[in-house]
């Protein structure tokens, strides 16, 4: 299991005229090894924080994603 935050401190544009807010956000995963096999879950903005991921400009804002959880399983031959 492993578990990793991220923080961004307040954020402006050069050419925009407001700040976004700081803001952390928390992923987290779970997986299981056993011989060749694999399963893995990756959950990511663990507590579902609103927050932009990146501003460009007054018209462009990008707004982070939602909790999301990702599974995947694998096996080597």
């Amino acid at each position: 299991m492993s578990q990793r935050g991220k923080f961004r401190s307040p954020t402006t544009a050069e050419s925009a005229r407001f700040e976004v807010p700081s803001y952390t956000r928390t992923d987290a995963s779970i997986f299981y090894n056993r011989g060749k096999f694999r399963a893995a879950l990756n959950f990511k903005n663990l507590f579902d924080v609103n927050y932009f991921e990146n501003v460009e400009s007054d018209l462009r804002v990008r707004f982070g994603a939602p909790f999301t959880v990702i599974g995947s399983i694998s096996f080597e031959l």
